[in-house]
């Protein structure tokens, strides 16, 4: 194991589990993690871990209706012209999940979000907003950031054919 876990049981998060997810990853971003990116992989995968564990404590369930809307969601969110047969294809071919695997991933992401919400609200409403010069000071410090690199669009090519030689 990579990562051993025991908050209420013993859970354990696996080199092929890691492997997995960073498979996953570098296929969806086009590109390889670095060794900083691969640690925070395993750190979340460790943190959900440990939500999920903190939120069976507290007996937080989602329900099959909460799931429906936020499949629903995500279907609608594809456009009005998705489907049921193109939802399916491209849950496979782009996010790599069936049908099943996508509501399971649905019902851990639901019940994560309630236990952090519910379990966790007060640390939530301890948190000021920032104020304008603490934003300006964050923006300064943070400009290249923010900054989007010139860009062209190339909207058509035109190529010169020799009408004289047909074979050019």
């Amino acid at each position: 194991p990579v990562a051993t876990i025991h908050l209420s049981k013993p859970a354990l998060i696996t080199i092929n589990q890691l492997r997995l997810q960073i498979q996953l990853l570098e296929s969806r971003y086009n590109s390889k993690l670095s060794g900083d990116d691969i640690h925070a992989v395993l750190s979340s995968m460790i943190n959900n871990v440990l939500i999920d564990q903190a939120a069976e404590q507290q007996r937080i369930e989602t329900t099959d209706t909460e799931i429906d809307s936020r499949v629903n969601e995500y279907r609608v969110s594809m456009g009005p012209n998705v489907t049921d047969e193109m939802f399916l294809s491209i849950l496979e071919s782009q996010i790599g999940m069936t049908y099943y695997q996508f509501r399971e991933q649905i019902r851990l992401e639901v019940t994560r979000q309630k236990y952090v919400v519910q379990d966790q609200s007060q640390i939530f409403s301890q948190i000021t907003e920032p104020t304008i010069q603490e934003i300006e000071r964050f923006y300064s410090r943070n400009i290249q950031s923010f900054i989007q690199p010139g860009t062209v669009l190339l909207d058509h090519i035109f190529v010169v054919a020799d009408v004289a030689d047909p074979n050019k």
